[in-house]
């Protein structure tokens, strides 16, 4: 099984589970997702009356730096 379809089936799984993750287990699901997905962030830091987006992102520039 080649990596990518290894990536695309633990994708899958995460759908599945049957007890819903915690807020940190999602944000860094969502962090290996978007970085295995799209790469390194490019886009522009959100406004501070956006408290989740502004998380995400500084997540995405942790591995960004990685």
């Amino acid at each position: 099984m080649s990596l990518d379809e290894q990536f695309n089936k633990a994708a899958e799984q995460v759908k599945e589970l049957t007890e819903r993750p915690s807020d940190e287990e999602l944000l860094e699901l969502y962090g290996l997702f978007k970085q295995a997905n799209f790469g390194d962030n490019t886009t522009s830091q959100p406004g501070m009356f956006d408290p989740k987006g502004r998380a995400k992102w500084a997540l995405l520039e942790t591995r960004r730096k990685a």
